[in-house]
């Protein structure tokens, strides 16, 4: 490495080595492949979920908000000003998208309001619906690990919820404070993540059993988008070599399990690192 190369966050924070050393472990393309249908798999059922919690902005702000309810203010909820202060600081969005997403958030019963010692001020909490979407989210990429420690997938999965949202998310807030980003290793794949379903697509190529295609009329119904999206995204895929037409539809491009083996390798140290993180489970 030579003095002008630039390392990022992630490499700084998780390590070159442990992501190279993730990449070869014995199980760790079974565990992609787990977690990419698991990815398309979050997308079924409610719409409104998928849009307010799936993509990668409103994801990082959800762990935000998780840390600020459980780990700062113990359970006391947070403020509208609070969340828009931690996101803008974070560069995770502007603070009019802030609101919006808070105001989307209530709208959809996924927060709701919490008594408050300060009553100038409105604190809002996660609801249940709210906490089974990131518990399904830690369960989903624990039963990928599973491909390669079943002894650690076993105990985060039926670890504590007062672990998972009180020391995992607090690791995995500090971590996005500290400017750490998994699309960091794949800058390539930005532009699939900051558009509607574009990353879960990606996901969806990399899920087919062999033999089979992904249309852009199954697509678009499956992620309930329009045609002419789903065309955009794909024709994109296939001039970068993630993706590759057939006569039936299109498969993964000889560049997409490369790409997407940078990105799992760091999401899942990341989840297994947070799950360490859990007092009892060091």
């Amino acid at each position: 490495m030579d003095a002008f190369t630039t390392i990022s966050p992630v490499e700084q924070i998780i390590g070159r080595d442990a992501i190279t050393a993730m990449k070869a472990r014995e199980g760790f393309d079974r565990a992609m492949r787990v977690a990419s249908a698991a990815g398309v798999r979050s997308y079924d059922g409610s719409w409104l979920r998928n849009r307010l919690l799936n993509d990668r902005g409103r994801y990082l702000a959800s762990i935000l908000i998780l840390d600020i309810h459980f780990n700062e203010t113990g359970g006391a909820g947070v403020t509208t000003a609070r969340v828009r202060r931690d996101l803008v600081a974070c560069n995770i969005c502007s603070a009019g998208r802030a609101t919006a997403f808070i105001a989307g958030l209530r709208f959809g019963r996924f927060m709701e309001p919490v008594p408050a010692r300060n009553l100038k001020e409105k604190h809002f909490g996660p609801t249940r619906l709210f906490l089974d979407a990131h518990l399904m989210r830690w369960h989903n990429l624990f039963s990928a690990i599973a491909e390669m420690d079943p002894d650690m997938a076993h105990r985060a999965r039926t670890a504590p919820e007062s672990g998972v949202f009180g020391p995992a998310i607090n690791f995995m807030a500090d971590l996005m404070r500290a400017g750490v980003r998994v699309f960091d290793m794949v800058p390539h794949l930005q532009h699939y993540a900051d558009r509607e379903v574009g990353f879960v697509l990606l996901l969806n190529l990399m899920a087919l059993e062999e033999g089979t295609t992904l249309s852009t009329v199954q697509a678009a119904q499956r992620f309930s988008v329009s045609r002419t999206h789903v065309s955009a995204l794909l024709r994109r895929a296939t001039q970068e070599g993630l993706a590759r037409r057939e006569a039936t539809g299109f498969v993964a491009g000889p560049a997409l399990g490369p790409a997407l083996a940078d990105f799992f390798s760091v999401a899942f140290l990341f989840f297994e690192r947070a799950f360490l993180a859990i007092p009892t489970q060091r």
